[in-house]
């Protein structure tokens, strides 16, 4: 069990390593204060409701603040200034038609089906309607060629 160890140890040591060689990898992993950022985004969006995404990120980042394009758009739906959806696309369209989500790997929900011998005896009575209705087309079907020949 000493080979995964040894290889984690590696891989801490490379990580140190590269955060020697690259400084800024670390002061971006130090900068996420992404609540402050989106605080930061309502309170100016308040004061200015057409305030440009670039100029409050240079503030932002004056600031030392991380501020990202979909925090400013949900700081704008927040205080209502553009329009926004409830839930996403599959909500509205499972709201639409009345279904209900269920988990994965589960059987849809059979809703008004018999069970038993009523449901059976439905089925045979549809194979029957069926039946009669394909030995109708068949006999139109024959009436045709025999017009033709």
């Amino acid at each position: 069990m000493a080979a995964p160890a040894i290889a984690n140890g590696l891989a801490i040591k490379q990580r140190r390593a590269n955060l020697a060689v690259f400084p800024e990898v670390s002061t971006l992993a130090a900068k996420k204060n992404t609540a402050a950022g989106y605080a930061f985004l309502v309170g100016e969006l308040k004061k200015n409701k057409g305030a440009a995404y670039a100029d409050l990120k240079a503030k932002a980042d004056k600031k030392g603040l991380a501020v990202y394009p979909i925090m400013f758009g949900r700081a704008q739906a927040a205080l209502g200034l553009v329009a926004s959806r409830k839930g996403g696309r599959k909500a509205k369209a499972a709201a639409s038609t009345g279904m209900v989500r269920r988990g994965p790997g589960r059987p849809r929900k059979v809703t008004g089906g018999s069970s038993g011998l009523d449901g059976v005896l439905s089925v045979l009575q549809e194979a029957d309607r069926n039946q009669a209705q394909l030995r109708a087309t068949l006999v139109r079907i024959r009436e045709l060629i025999d017009e033709v020949v």
